[in-house]
């Protein structure tokens, strides 16, 4: 081999050094009190329900509370509001508030009057009292992070609690630092139910977006973007940090049955 073979060799062994690194983010994200919830308080002799943080279901559902009394029996109090506050009137109903020992609000289909609960329990608790979304785990002390490089996104959120059958976790870009996108608002980057590593990819200029946001969204939810139930969020730093140590295996991301 001339010593001319030997330079192109050289050269070709330097240049995926010489490549351009991609650019790298890491996103620290910290807990919001975007939980979707309904507040409930007496009004004389009704039950006033408020839900808040949870986007509008969409034509084909319809949110039902139901009083559990202490002796064993349900009873159905009616059609809730997403918009605005519902009142259940004790009077009509025929009950006595002291004897109801909780409130549940559950996801039924749009236009019907059910006889007994369906198993999609949104929210529950006293009568009186916050009703918390129905999940199995803390709500309190929740963090994440996230890694944005070459296009795709890494959510590290080892302690989210596991939802209920009718919601799941909404990943989030906002906003852009690139040139010609400064007003670019919220994407939908993907869905996932469960804690741990997820991971999404073809999504452009990752590293030059504002900031990353998860949220609670519900499965019959609208269409459009609200970013009502912002549960963490975290600003993307505008300089490079330092890769971080691996984790668990990325989740496969999956599709969305609604696209916002």
């Amino acid at each position: 081999m001339n010593r001319f073979a030997h330079c192109i060799l050289a050269l070709s062994a330097l240049l995926p050094a010489c490549g351009e690194e991609p650019v790298r983010r890491h996103v620290q994200l910290a807990a919001e009190e975007g939980w979707p919830r309904a507040q409930t308080s007496y009004l004389n002799n009704a039950l006033r329900v408020e839900v808040a943080h949870m986007e509008p279901l969409g034509a084909s559902a319809a949110m039902h509370a139901w009083l559990h009394l202490h002796d064993g029996r349900v009873v159905r109090g009616g059609e809730l509001s997403a918009a605005a506050p519902s009142f259940l009137d004790g009077s009509a109903l025929g009950v006595d508030w002291a004897q109801v020992h909780e409130v549940v609000i559950t996801e039924e289909s749009a236009g019907a009057t059910p006889a007994a609960p369906s198993i999609h329990v949104l929210f529950r608790g006293a009568a009186g009292a916050t009703l918390a979304a129905a999940v199995e785990g803390s709500i309190t002390g929740l963090t994440a992070t996230a890694e944005l490089a070459d296009g795709t996104l890494t959510l590290s959120a080892p302690s989210l609690p596991l939802l209920g059958s009718r919601m799941f976790y909404g990943i989030w870009l906002i906003g852009s630092h690139a040139p010609g996108d400064a007003g670019a608002g919220a994407t939908f980057v993907g869905r996932t139910y469960v804690r741990g590593t997820v991971s999404f990819s073809n999504l452009g200029a990752t590293a030059l977006r504002h900031e990353v946001a998860v949220t609670v969204e519900s499965e019959s939810g609208a269409d459009a973007p609200t970013l009502s139930a912002v549960i963490l969020r975290g600003v993307v730093p505008t300089s490079a940090a330092a890769p971080t140590s691996a984790g668990s295996a990325p989740a496969e991301a999956e599709a969305p049955s609604h696209v916002h």
